[in-house]
């Protein structure tokens, strides 16, 4: 509440509420991994899905690779895409108490995350690397005709 001062008859005065209403808008750019480990926890931006969804009615996507993006298209795909992590997170603390170790679950999330998101950077680093060389290619094969 925004306290203002009210000016009545008669030289009297008094104190006025009215609502305050703000927003605060974030922006920031995040690295490659840790946007690749929100994905990963499902909590991919609906703002991100709906551009992909734009991208793949544009590009014409055909099933395969609809269905690699499933998890990001959809409310649905990223509500299965934490409940599967959850899933694998207890799978793997089950099998460190079937060996007799107690391990926090945070830190098999930390781990698990970690290195999924550092195979996931490698392998569109490498996307990207024989994208680079595909576009050199084609471009070497202009020149030469």
């Amino acid at each position: 509440m925004f306290k203002k001062l009210e000016i009545k008859g008669r030289s009297r005065m008094g104190m006025q509420r009215i609502p305050k209403c703000s927003i605060k808008l974030v922006v920031e750019e995040k690295p490659l991994k840790d946007f690749y480990i929100m994905m990963l926890k499902g909590e991919c931006p609906q703002g991100f899905s709906d551009m992909l969804r734009s991208v793949a009615i544009q590009s014409n996507a055909d099933f395969e690779a609809l269905s690699k993006m499933q998890f990001m298209l959809t409310s649905q795909g990223r509500q299965y895409r934490k409940l599967q992590f959850k899933r694998l997170c207890q799978f793997i603390e089950k099998d460190f108490r079937r060996k007799g170790m107690t391990v926090n679950r945070k830190v098999i999330k930390r781990n698990v995350l970690a290195k999924i998101a550092k195979e996931w950077t490698k392998s569109s680093e490498q996307l990207q690397d024989r994208m680079v060389f595909q576009d050199r290619s084609s471009r070497q094969q202009t020149f030469d005709a």
